[in-house]
């Protein structure tokens, strides 16, 4: 099996590699794909401008499926069990929920998906039937994802909501900042 690590417009941190080295400890291949940095634009992903944005998701999804079909023929890997993990802002949703724009066959690469404190709806469309499961800090278990129009089939969408903690829980600089962090992933 892979994962495709999405990180949020914040860019790769070293936690990152701690979630690939726990994910490689469980014998799965981990690629992390940091849009920003490979093409010099910043970590702002266009914010505050429509067009911006717009582009910033199409590079980043294109990105995404890149890195699928990279690791699709891999002959370690098994096709058939690639999911995307991404955190904040990534579009994972879109990867698994069958968004425009994500042709065929590229769209379905991913098998599953994990959201990490996303920052937005969870994504999904209608008609995914793929497992997706959202990691939440406490103290977003009232934001945004849940003022967005859930998926209509809710039987593969999995939310676990972490007591006592904010987003970065997963990030151990944000626990020695101060933070809720909980340490190395597992």
């Amino acid at each position: 099996p892979a994962v495709v690590m999405l990180p949020s417009c914040e860019g790769r941190k070293p936690y990152h590699q701690s979630w690939a080295q726990a994910l490689s400890e469980r014998g799965y291949v981990a690629l992390v794909v940091d849009d920003y940095f490979m093409h010099d634009r910043g970590r702002s992903c266009g914010i505050g401008d429509p067009a911006a944005e717009a582009e910033s998701l199409r590079m980043r999804l294109r990105h995404a499926l890149g890195a699928a079909r990279y690791l699709s023929g891999r002959p370690e890997v098994d096709r058939g069990r690639m999911a995307v993990m991404g955190w904040g802002d990534a579009p994972v949703g879109a990867l698994v929920g069958g968004a425009r724009g994500i042709e065929q066959p590229y769209g379905e690469l991913f098998k599953a998906a994990v959201a990490v404190t996303p920052e937005s709806c969870y994504g999904r469309g209608p008609s995914s039937s793929r497992p997706v499961l959202v990691l939440r800090a406490e103290s977003d278990a009232g934001g945004s994802g849940d003022s967005c129009d859930a998926p209509a089939d809710t039987s593969a969408l999995e939310v676990r909501v972490y007591a006592g903690t904010l987003p970065g829980f997963d990030d151990p600089q944000a626990a020695l900042a101060g933070g809720s962090a909980s340490g190395r992933p597992g």
